[in-house]
């Protein structure tokens, strides 16, 4: 296995993930639609890349797989998942149909003539106005062309949070927002177009902070991203070693890798091998100064400044509740937590249930805790949660 830090991967390059990646195909293969939402560099990316792999390998699905991070409104969406659809005859169905629908502005179906005519789309201000104001038309031409073609849909949208950041930074009111989440929920709904959204923050602040409609987002099935297995992480290891062909690699500085790695996801073990051989570091005594001095402060920097920032975006209501939560979490570890300790660390004087409900939700998506509510306990979602929450200056007690 190449050594690679930085980037979502594919191919042979993607270590085995089956507990996450057989259970999110078995949901949509069942018409599910479904949630991603975590950490950076917990692997999401990687993981919806070769959920890509593996269904349109099966010949049967169309799978519409775009990145959205850095888009601003509607009009780029719609740019951008027209140019992912795979394969020119299905473009050209639906830019058909939309050119010849009279009830949309001579504008879009201009920018659309000119897609058919092969100049590649780019709207300008107006021309985006027009995308905006004339939406409800527009995804229906599409909602009629995928029930058309006979086929099976799944659409894959990474980083779906930040292009709902960006709209409302941009200006856009939330009845665009709103807009957006319900085009997606009719095409689950009515054309059986299973979505699968992910992101590294959640959803649930715009519920909290914009008024955003909750039932917008009740048809996605939430699915955490997990670390390696130790085994499984112990084999991605070895597997490095070997094509690092890193002769003076030892079970010394395994074990010692393996005590002070923070977390089993990919990236970490990748991220601390790379420095590890860089610096032939084979002895207790290197390891763990390469560790002290380069990989935990630069772990540090980048995950826990990951948990500080979403904790920020609560109001202070939330934000107090959610340290008591994830207070009792840290403490219970390496045990779960009872889910009733939870609820009563959320809401204490049991006054406001569905401000609870929602804040355990946000700390889920958001990468802090992880909720079984069959067993009735909760988790920290990593060690690293652990690491960053005793790090911290003030704690509640």
């Amino acid at each position: 296995m190449k050594r690679h830090y930085g980037g979502p991967v594919f191919g042979d390059m993607f270590w085995p993930r089956p507990d996450i990646v057989e259970p999110l195909l078995a949901a949509i293969g069942s018409g599910e639609s479904c949630a991603l939402f975590g950490l950076r560099r917990t692997g999401k990316s990687s993981v919806l890349e070769e959920i890509t792999r593996r269904l349109r390998a099966s010949g049967d699905l169309t799978v519409v797989h775009v990145d959205v991070q850095g888009l601003e409104g509607l009009d780029q969406l719609f740019l951008k998942l027209i140019e992912a659809l795979p394969g020119s005859t299905l473009r050209e169905g639906l830019l058909q149909r939309l050119s010849g629908n009279a009830g949309i502005t001579k504008l879009v179906r201009g920018l659309v003539d000119r897609w058919l005519k092969g100049t590649p789309a780019t709207a300008n201000a107006e021309e985006g106005r027009a995308i905006i104001d004339y939406w409800s038309l527009i995804v229906a031409d599409i909602e009629k062309a995928i029930v058309a073609s006979g086929r099976r849909w799944v659409l894959i949208v990474d980083e779906f949070p930040f292009l709902m950041e960006n709209m409302l930074r941009r200006g856009a009111p939330k009845t665009q927002i709103e807009a957006l989440l319900a085009t997606l929920r009719g095409w689950h709904q009515r054309a059986g177009v299973v979505v699968v959204l992910a992101g590294s923050i959640g959803m649930q602040w715009l519920v909290r902070d914009h008024g955003i409609q909750s039932a917008h987002l009740n048809d996605f099935v939430p699915f955490p991203v997990p670390p390696l297995s130790e085994d499984a992480a112990r084999d991605m290891l070895a597997a490095l070693v070997a094509a690092q062909s890193a002769a003076w690699w030892t079970e010394e500085t395994t074990g010692v890798f393996f005590e002070r790695v923070a977390a089993l996801y990919p990236s970490f073990i990748q991220f601390a091998f790379g420095r590890v051989t860089d610096r032939n570091a084979a002895t207790r005594a290197a390891v763990d100064h390469v560790f002290d001095t380069i990989i935990g402060p630069q772990l540090d920097e980048t995950f826990f400044n990951q948990f500080r920032d979403r904790l920020g975006r609560y109001d202070e209501t939330t934000r107090r509740a959610a340290q008591a939560a994830i207070h009792v979490a840290v403490v219970q570890h390496p045990m779960p937590a009872p889910l009733d300790a939870i609820w009563t660390a959320l809401d204490p004087k049991a006054e406001d249930a569905t401000l609870a409900e929602r804040c355990l939700h946000a700390l889920q998506e958001d990468g802090f805790l992880v909720a079984n509510t069959r067993l009735r306990v909760v988790s920290v979602s990593s060690p690293l949660v652990v690491a960053w929450w005793n790090s911290r200056p003030r704690r509640p007690r």
